[in-house]
């Protein structure tokens, strides 16, 4: 619906725990990057992901995993 105004992404994962929505780290919740990052690298190639609400030891794996993700997204 933005199409061509998105300049930045935030990256953030959830889960349902018992009901309920939270947030947890980059990569270990149930947010399809596959299908995001498809729609991405087909409009925006070079936008700036902002990993959101991942903190301290997540990070390393975090940014480990979004670019594994983005990486095998073929074109």
């Amino acid at each position: 619906m933005f199409g061509d105004r998105i300049v930045a992404v935030h990256a953030k994962d959830f889960s349902i725990n018992e009901g309920k929505f939270e947030f947890v780290p980059v990569g270990e919740g149930l947010l399809d990057y596959e299908t995001v990052f498809k729609y991405l690298k087909d409009t925006k190639p070079y936008i700036n992901i902002l990993m959101e609400n991942t903190k301290g030891t997540f990070i390393e794996s975090g940014i480990s995993y979004l670019k594994g993700k983005y990486e095998i997204i073929v074109q």
